[in-house]
């Protein structure tokens, strides 16, 4: 089941977040949750810019928040032009039946320039699941 999409626009770029709950890959006997998410990011701005690196919080249902870093997403570095956008999926496992994530992305330009996208808070949680 996909949940609700969430949107977020920061210096000139849209980031939608959806994710879906995977139990073929999930263990519930060891309290392991996968989540699929989907993100897209549109470019609205007048400028390119190439997605350099990534911050995550990830917060289970304990409040316990996992942070997760590194460069670009996915293994690649994408240049985001003017009126186009970039898609991509992967997935997280957390401890609950449900949580959030949400980050920014650490974007630079032509000239060298970095500057910070936000990726909004979407929620994951297994369907029909009574919080």
């Amino acid at each position: 089941m996909i949940e609700d999409i969430s949107s977020l626009e920061t210096n000139g770029f849209k980031v939608l977040a959806k994710s879906i709950y995977v139990p073929e890959i999930s263990n519930v006997k060891k309290s392991k949750y996968f989540f699929a998410y989907i993100i897209r990011i549109i470019n609205q701005s007048q400028i390119s810019a190439t997605l350099r690196r990534r911050y995550w919080e990830i917060t289970d249902g304990f409040g316990k928040i996992d942070i997760v870093k590194g460069e670009g997403v996915i293994g690649r570095q994408p240049k985001i032009e003017p009126g186009d956008y970039y898609v991509y999926s992967s997935y997280c496992p957390i401890k609950t039946t449900y949580g959030f994530m949400k980050g920014y992305y650490e974007m630079e330009n032509n000239e060298g320039n970095f500057f910070n996208i936000k990726i909004p808070p979407f929620q994951l949680i297994i369907p029909n699941t009574i919080n």
